[in-house]
């Protein structure tokens, strides 16, 4: 009896060491998906703010190419060189 009874409280005391490692294991797991969500916003307010800057830098490199071709223009007009203004 008393053997069956120290099995039993041995497998008692495992199966709380077993549910105390799964509560661990899943406050881990909760931990990770969290981090792994904050630096996947991260990610994704970088690659916004990167697309951002990429998209300002095409208007402003239009805007300057627009203004050269302007100037050649006038330059061709003004000057009447036909080779500035083409």
């Amino acid at each position: 009896m008393q053997r069956v009874l120290a099995k039993e409280r041995a497998s008692q005391s495992k199966a709380l060491d077993l549910q105390s490692q799964l509560s661990r294991a899943k406050s881990e797991q909760s931990q990770l998906q969290r981090s792994k969500e904050e630096m996947e916003r991260r990610f994704q307010s970088q690659l916004q703010s990167m697309k951002d800057r990429l998209e300002q830098s095409d208007s402003t490199n239009r805007s300057l190419q627009n203004y050269v071709h302007f100037l050649k223009t006038s330059y061709g007009n003004v000057f009447g060189d036909s080779m500035i203004a083409s």
